[in-house]
C-alpha cells in the first residue's frame, strides 16, 4: 500500500543488535521510486513467487511486451545487494543505495526474468515493514511491497499491474488478502492451522504466550464492537491477523512490531521482554491491538491518504482514539485513563527537547509522532469539549471522516487536519499556535506546552487519584 505503518519498538535493554529504541512504533515512510521519472502509464504482467526452500525463494516476472529494465525501489538496508541474485542468463542485477535494477547485460529487452531471494529477516534500518517474518515452526509471512518494480521501455517508466501466483511447498498453504495480486500485502506460507473468529482469520505462532494472544484479541474484539457505535464503521469481515514470535529467546530486549495494511494486521514479537510486558503492563497489548485496528479504519475511510506526509496525523490520531476506545470499553478505568494522558504530555515535552514534531524522522525520534501527535489531538478535543477532551477528539475525527473523497484525495493529511479545525469553528489563533508547535523545536518544551494549552482552553486535569475517586465522564455514543 502506500503503507499504514505501525511499528512498536520498546527496548528494556536491547533490540536485536543491542541498540536503544523507542517504545512507540516507527511509522512507515514510503520510499518513492524517482517519481520525477515516472509518467502516469501502466502495463500488465505476471509474477510467480515460490517458496523453494527455507533459505531460497524465487520471483519470476514475465511481460507480454518486452521491457528494457525493472527497477525495485523502496530501499532497505543492503537487503537486495546481499540477498538477491538472478539466475536468468543474459540478465544482470545491479544495486544502487538499496534499490535494484534488473536488465540485459548488453542492452536490449527481455520478456521474463527471475530473481532468487534469500529471506531477509532483520529489523529494517528505516521505518519499514519486515520483509520476511519467521514463525517458530519455520513458516513465514512475506511483505510483497519490496517485490513491486516499475518497468522501463523506450524512455518511459511504467507502473505495472501484476497478476500474481503464490506457491508454497508441499504440505503448506498460502494465505493472502488478494491471492491473485502482487501489490502491498502480507502473504503467509506455511502449515500452521488457520483460526477463525467472528471478526477475523488468524494464524498464530504456537510459541506465542496465551496471555499475549488473549490480550491482543481482547483489544481487537473491543475495537470491533465500538467502531460502529462511535464512527458508524465496521471493520471488513474476516480480516487477516498474523502473529509471529519465533525469536522470543533471542535477547533480553523487547521488539514488538505491528503493521496494518488493507484488511490485514501483522504482529512480530522478538525478545524476552515481550513476555515481561504482558505481566508488567497488562494493558499494553490491548492498546496495541486497538491502535492497529484503527489503522484499518483510517485506511478504508481516507483511502490511504492519511499516512503522509506528516506522520503525526495518523499515528497520533490512532493513539488518541485508542485511548478513548480503551476508556469506553472499560479496559482503562478513570485513573488509568487520566494517567495515560498525563504521560502523553510528559513524554511529548521530553521529546521536544530533542526534536520538533516535523523533524522527528530526520532526528530519528519517531516517538514524537505518537506522543505529540496524540497531544495535538487532545488540544483540539479540549477546544471542542472543555470538560471532556476525549469526547471532543471523537467529535473531531467524525468530522475528519465526513469529508468527501475529492477533498480527501486532493488534500495532504496535515492540511485535512487543519481544514477540519476550521470546519468545526476553531479559531485562527489556535491554528497558528498548533502550526508553530508542530514545526519548531521550543527552547523550553514545558513552557511551550503550558502556553499552547492555554490557547486551546485546556482545563487543569485531575490527578489519577482524584479521577479514580470522582470517576470520569463517558462520552455519549
Amino acid at each position: 500500500m502506500r503503507l499504514f505503518w505501525v511499528v512498536f519498538i520498546f527496548l528494556t535493554s536491547s533490540v536485536l543488535a543491542a541498540t536503544s529504541e523507542p517504545i512507540n512504533p516507527k511509522p512507515i515512510i514510503p520510499a518513492p521510486i524517482t517519481p520525477e521519472l515516472i509518467v502516469p502509464k501502466s502495463m500488465k504482467a505476471t509474477v510467480e513467487i515460490v517458496r523453494v526452500a527455507d533459505a531460497l525463494w524465487r520471483a519470476e516476472y514475465c511481460f507480454d511486451t518486452p521491457v528494457e529494465m525493472l527497477k525495485f525501489g523502496r530501499p532497505i538496508k543492503a537487503m537486495r545487494a546481499t540477498h538477491w541474485s538472478t539466475p536468468t542468463k543474459g540478465l544482470n542485477l545491479t544495486h544502487t543505495d538499496g534499490t535494484a535494477q534488473l536488465q540485459p547485460t548488453v542492452g536490449g529487452t527481455f520478456s521474463c526474468g527471475i530473481i532468487n531471494i534469500i529471506p531477509f529477516t532483520d529489523l529494517p534500518d528505516e521505518a519499514d515493514y519486515y520483509v520476511f517474518t519467521p514463525f517458530s515452526d519455520g513458516s513465514m509471512t512475506l511483505f510483497t511491497g519490496h517485490l513491486v518494480p516499475t518497468a522501463y521501455i523506450g524512455g518511459v517508466w511504467y507502473d505495472v499491474d501484476f497478476t500474481a501466483t503464490y506457491k508454497a511447498r508441499s504440505g503448506e498453504r498460502v494465505v493472502a488478502a488478494e491471492p491473485d495480486k502482487l501489490g502491498y500485502q502480507f502473504v503467509y506460507f506455511g502449515a500452521l492451522a488457520v483460526v477463525e473468529t467472528k471478526e477475523a482469520i488468524l494464524i498464530i505462532d504456537p510459541i506465542m504466550p496465551a496471555s499475549v494472544r488473549e490480550k491482543i484479541l481482547t483489544g481487537l474484539t473491543k475495537t470491533n464492537a465500538l467502531l460502529p457505535k462511535v464512527f458508524g464503521y465496521r471493520v471488513p469481515d474476516k480480516y487477516q491477523i498474523f502473529m509471529a514470535a519465533s525469536n522470543l529467546e533471542k535477547n533480553n530486549g523487547t521488539s514488538i512490531k505491528g503493521g496494518a495494511l488493507s484488511h490485514q494486521i501483522r504482529f512480530t514479537l522478538v525478545g524476552r521482554g515481550t513476555l515481561r510486558l504482558a505481566e508488567t503492563q497488562p494493558l499494553f497489548y490491548p492498546k496495541l491491538a486497538v491502535h492497529e485496528t484503527l489503522h484499518l479504519w483510517q485506511n478504508d475511510v481516507w483511502l490511504e491518504q492519511l499516512s503522509g506526509p506528516r506522520q503525526w496525523v495518523h499515528e497520533g490520531g490512532a493513539d488518541a482514539i485508542a485511548y478513548e476506545i480503551m476508556r469506553l470499553s472499560g479496559l482503562y478505568d478513570a485513573a488509568a485513563y487520566t494517567s495515560k494522558w498525563q504521560s502523553v504530555e510528559q513524554n511529548c515535552a521530553k521529546l521536544l527537547g530533542s526534536t520538533s514534531v516535523h523533524g522527528g524522522t530526520e532526528a530519528g525520534y519517531y516517538d514524537v509522532f505518537y506522543e505529540c501527535g496524540a497531544f495535538a489531538n487532545y488540544l483540539v478535543g479540549a477546544a471542542l469539549n472543555q470538560t471532556d477532551p476525549g469526547a471532543g477528539i471523537l467529535i473531531f475525527w467524525k468530522a475528519m471522516a465526513a469529508w468527501d473523497k475529492e477533498i480527501i484525495m486532493n488534500t495532504d493529511n496535515e492540511g485535512l487536519f487543519f481544514l477540519t479545525m476550521k470546519k468545526l469553528g476553531l479559531r485562527d489563533v489556535q491554528e497558528q499556535a498548533l502550526r508553530l508547535f508542530l514545526s519548531e523545536q521550543p527552547d523550553n518544551p514545558e513552557k511551550a506546552i503550558a502556553s499552547i494549552k492555554r490557547v486551546f482552553g485546556v482545563m487543569p486535569s485531575k490527578s489519577p487519584v482524584q479521577a479514580e475517586a470522582q470517576g470520569a465522564a463517558q462520552p455519549a455514543l
